[in-house]
């Protein structure tokens, strides 16, 4: 989450913005006045839940300790690190990985035909 206070430049260009709302919350992140402790603490408690949502679901799915997971601090992992790190099963290109989940889903179809007839 970014929140970009934009009030400094608008006041020395001549803009003046007034938000009309109603709810204690309902301005929260507007980038025409600095972030209050009180949004930036709902702000935080909301990427806080989010990110152990986050981290929960990929240690579940891949198999990994959740505290695993949030050691990799958020890092970006490509080929064979991302398999080193557990975050990853091999290297393919993207047409083979989609026949692969084709063919592990795949379903036969059977048949079925609907009769109709006006009465």
């Amino acid at each position: 989450f970014e929140h970009m206070e934009a009030s400094k430049w608008e006041d020395s260009v001549g803009l003046k913005f007034t938000t009309i709302y109603r709810g204690d919350n309902k301005n929260n992140g507007t980038p025409h006045e600095p972030l209050s402790e009180q949004a930036h603490l709902m702000f935080q408690g909301m990427i806080d839940d989010m990110y152990e949502i986050f981290t929960a679901s990929v240690a579940e799915y891949r198999g990994m300790n959740q505290q695993a997971v949030i050691d990799t601090q958020a890092g970006l992992y490509f080929g064979a690190d991302a398999i080193t790190a557990g975050l990853a099963d091999e290297v393919s290109d993207p047409q083979s990985a989609i026949n692969a989940i084709a063919d592990k889903y795949k379903k036969p179809q059977q048949a079925t035909s609907i009769k109709l007839q006006a009465a």
